[in-house]
């Protein structure tokens, strides 16, 4: 993907709601302008216990999932497993790295995004960044989403050249995408740069951590983000499922209307 194409990230954690399943194929048959889909959340345990959502990620009920993953593959979007449980990886990466890596082999899933909802060690995240790179190659995408606990400007001084971009979420928090303001601040620190930069957006109010800004005000900050900063890394959507305007019947559409803001939307 050249680098100054912004991404359209959607996280896909919610794979089943009231015993339907929830495709993620609309994304692309409604030509959004996805680019990344992230599969969440994926824990890594110790003795080959890695689990998606509590559940084996070989367990046939995710058999359709792990397939419509690959279909978007097939149209262009890259595929990429959302990591917890850091903490485990740090503390006794020995036993647990080997089944995450199998599983990211097994899927063949184009990268990780490292979700830090606690602070890591240097030591630990370098390590785990490391084997990634040595596992699977240069080619292998490596994101990272900080919690408000982690000092993200100093996990980028540390390991920026190593990240594909950094997902910084702008909601729950003292955070905001209700106008530029606060996409600017981060940049204006000098640290991380434009093209790294994935502003993470919550998708309803319902998907928790306070936050939400209205589609058409999301969509004008997008708009004005993109004019301001033409290789601006990109938007991020948490979670797929149930994103408004359309809700569980039709939640594309938010990626419809954040894909047209950051001219990524094609239509048929």
């Amino acid at each position: 993907m050249p680098q100054h194409t912004p991404r359209l990230v959607m996280y896909y954690r919610t794979h089943c709601d009231g015993g339907l399943y929830v495709s993620p194929l609309p994304l692309i048959e409604r030509r959004t302008g996805l680019t990344h889909l992230v599969v969440a959340t994926v824990e890594a345990g110790a003795d080959g216990d890695v689990r998606l959502n509590g559940a084996p990620p070989d367990c046939p009920d995710l058999a359709q999932m792990w397939d419509d993953v690959q279909v978007t593959q097939v149209y262009g979007a890259r595929a990429l497993a959302m990591i917890d449980g850091l903490d485990r990886l740090d503390h006794d990466f020995g036993a647990c790295y080997p089944p995450l890596r199998r599983l990211l082999a097994r899927r063949r899933l184009d990268g990780v995004d490292l979700h830090l909802t606690a602070p890591m060690s240097p030591a630990g995240l370098g390590r785990l960044i490391d084997r990634l790179r040595a596992d699977f190659g240069p080619a292998f995408l490596i994101a990272l989403t900080p919690s408000a606990a982690v000092d993200h400007d100093q996990v980028f001084r540390d390991r920026g050249a190593d990240l594909a971009w950094l997902n910084l979420p702008m909601y729950g928090g003292p955070r905001s995408l209700a106008d530029p303001c606060d996409y600017d601040a981060v940049l204006a620190g000098g640290v991380v740069p434009a093209g790294k930069l994935v502003a993470g957006a919550v998708t309803t109010p319902d998907n928790g951590g306070g936050g939400y800004v209205e589609i058409d005000r999301l969509a004008a900050t997008v708009a004005e983000l993109l004019h301001r900063h033409p290789g601006m890394g990109g938007v991020s959507g948490w979670e797929y499922y149930n994103a408004l305007p359309g809700g569980t019947d039709a939640p594309w559409q938010w990626a419809e209307r954040v894909g047209a803001a950051l001219r990524l939307t094609r239509k048929p």
